[in-house]
């Protein structure tokens, strides 16, 4: 009986992201592939994707192997190359990783919400709220803009929680799942090293002091850089330099005022939290997302003999970074 249940939902939810890529492939057709990109950046990525496959169909390789080693902040102009030469040459080939990593996210949050909560229904409330956030359909960097900001921030939300999911159930083949979609998030974009690296170091440093074995602390580190290197880290390493001279010339440049935010440092504390639930959350699922993790709260402090084992303060340290080191940063 329960393994029908699952197969329902599993039937259920794939059935649900096949009509959400239907309603995506629908207004990207009609509403985006004929418009001018409406920013500079998508611009600049838009051009690199049709000069890099440009060179490749002339075979022109020595002006497309130059394109590929001098990206300076992201691999998504060689992504959207990719694409097109898989589903042909179209704004929509490129934006189908947007959709990809939206969905993606949906299905990871679902299934391990479903296994905390014991409950096939319960990661219903996680894709609702997702779809009810403005991040996904906002005026910038969302789901129809070929940028990297979205993309990165899905794997970014599916990188914590496996590595959440890894750490409260030991399971080591989510940790090195984990590990891939570091190296694809480092892929997509460079700037993610800077996430990567510190919340690594923590979750190395809460292994080795849960278990104090310094050999098997040093194995799982490196074979998680070996992952990382597999899903993607490696375009990272080639291009190194040229992201060190692209953040560094831009914040020693003119650009710097661009970045620049005149605050105080009270308002400079409070400026990206605010942004975060005002402008990416919304208000009003701001209040229904407190008042769920106030109710969880209480559901984990009743239930603590079971469910908070020294393995899930692990993880929800380790969760609690992945909002805390962005923000840092």
């Amino acid at each position: 009986m329960k393994h029908k249940c699952i197969t329902k939902t599993n039937f259920i939810l794939t059935l649900f992201i096949t009509i959400e890529f239907m309603l995506f492939c629908t207004f990207v057709v009609r509403e985006i592939c004929n418009m001018v990109p409406s920013d500079v950046d998508q611009s600049v990525y838009l051009n690199q994707s049709y000069r890099l496959y440009k060179y490749i169909l002339e075979a022109n390789y020595k002006y497309a192997v130059s394109e590929i080693l001098n990206m300076p902040n992201t691999g998504l102009p060689v992504l959207g190359t990719v694409m097109m030469f898989l589903l042909g040459q179209s704004r929509l080939s490129m934006l189908i990783p947007n959709f990809a990593g939206f969905a993606a996210l949906q299905i990871t949050g679902a299934k391990t919400i479903n296994i905390i909560f014991r409950n096939e229904c319960a990661g219903w409330g996680f894709i609702g709220i997702l779809l009810l956030t403005h991040t996904a359909f906002g005026w910038a960097a969302n789901i129809i803009s070929f940028r990297a900001d979205f993309l990165f921030a899905c794997l970014f939300s599916i990188w914590c929680i496996l590595l959440f999911e890894s750490t409260r159930t030991e399971n080591d083949k989510l940790y090195y799942i984990s590990a891939v979609v570091a190296g694809f998030m480092l892929f997509v974009r460079f700037f993610a090293i800077c996430f990567i690296v510190p919340m690594m170091l923590i979750e190395i440093f809460m292994f080795w002091h849960t278990y104090k074995k310094g050999k098997k602390t040093f194995f799982r580190l490196v074979k998680y850089a070996c992952g990382v290197l597999i899903g993607g880290g490696w375009y990272f390493l080639i291009n190194i330099i040229n992201f060190f001279q692209y953040y560094i010339g831009a914040m020693t440049s003119d650009m710097k005022e661009i970045w620049q935010v005149s605050l105080s440092p009270i308002e400079n504390l409070i400026y990206y939290p605010e942004y975060f639930f005002k402008y990416h959350m919304g208000e009003a699922i701001s209040y229904v997302l407190v008042i769920l993790s106030m109710a969880c709260l209480i559901f984990l402090i009743k239930k603590k003999k079971s469910i908070l084992n020294k393995q899930t303060k692990r993880a929800c340290l380790l969760l609690l970074s992945g909002f805390v080191v962005p923000y840092a940063l």
